[in-house]
């Protein structure tokens, strides 16, 4: 099976659901696709690619970037996310991506990580890991792990209008170097990954792109247009090199004391802020020697921080 296949719904796919072991050969592929995809049992692809999806429509590319892209919500009106995952994914130096076309009247989740997604970095390959709920909201419970020990941490991507991060782990650290975290969008609104509208990162959760033994710290973003809330850990620390950059990207910035949210980078570079909405805001709990390196709104710029 080589190249694009297609396939479409009659407007109310059924669900699919796997609670047992899928074992694919080594750089192969595993797809899940139905109006509702529950995943509560054990995927490995090693070296290979892993998609689970919920759409109308979707297209397989067995020989480009994309793998599985899905359209056209679907009419599946059960009550639990569109794309759910409690069991454990994992592609070892492969991909794996997580993706729904949710409508933006939806009141539930289009995608609810639990369990734990692994693409971890074998003979110096780093991993990618893709969470998408389009209109809708993901919320992520549980373990995305990039990690690397044998080189540079992979990548994950987390978009959607709506995210939540509770006591969740995302690990893209390497020995090599940190990887790249995207969540809720690219730097300062940029390029062409959907932007969030709110994300929150609760104070149990953990965004690690650390590099521990050589090389520079990763990179971490972390994007709400009108709404967003980090009380969460971050470790872009540096063993051997530079600390990486973790970029809050809001409208407005509010920095108000308290103990709860942390970071091993340690200076930060600037601060800015803008004229928007006073709603849309980022909140750092934390004194300002302990925030990100780098907080940034998309007007106005101010450094509070004495240059060195």
């Amino acid at each position: 099976m080589a190249g694009q296949r297609s396939f479409t719904g009659n407007g109310a796919s059924a669900p699919v659901t796997n609670t047992g072991t899928i074992t694919i050969e080594r750089g192969g592929y595993m797809a899940l696709i139905g109006g509702s995809v529950a995943n509560s049992g054990t995927i490995t692809v090693p070296m290979g690619e892993a998609a689970v999806g919920s759409g109308g429509q979707a297209t397989l590319d067995l020989s480009g970037d994309g793998f599985l892209q899905v359209a056209l919500p679907t009419q599946w009106h059960g009550s639990d996310a569109l794309v759910s995952n409690s069991g454990t994914i994992s592609a070892d130096s492969g991909m794996v991506k997580l993706t729904a076309a949710a409508a933006s009247d939806m009141a539930r989740q289009a995608v609810n990580m639990s369990g734990t997604i692994e693409a971890r970095g074998v003979s110096g390959r780093s991993g990618d890991i893709t969470l998408f709920g389009g209109e809708g909201k993901v919320v992520v419970m549980g373990r995305v792990v990039v990690r690397n020990t044998e080189g540079k941490g992979g990548s994950v991507t987390v978009a959607s209008r709506e995210i939540e991060l509770a006591t969740a782990v995302i690990d893209a650290s390497g020995t090599t170097g940190g990887g790249t975290i995207r969540i809720g969008g690219e730097r300062q609104g940029t390029g062409t990954l959907l932007h969030a509208e709110t994300l929150t990162v609760d104070a149990g959760t953990s965004i690690n792109a650390n590099a521990t033994i050589s090389g520079n710290g990763g990179e971490a973003e972390v994007s709400g247009k009108a709404l967003l809330a980090y009380t969460g850990f971050t470790d872009l620390s540096a063993t051997n090199g530079a600390f990486g950059t973790l970029l809050l990207d809001p409208y407005n910035v509010t920095i108000s004391t308290g103990p709860t949210a942390t970071s091993r980078a340690s200076r930060p570079a600037a601060m800015t802020a803008s004229s928007m909405p006073r709603r849309s805001k980022t909140r750092c709990p934390a004194p300002m020697s302990s925030c990100p390196p780098a907080v940034a709104a998309h007007r106005r710029a101010i450094s509070p921080w004495p240059r060195r």
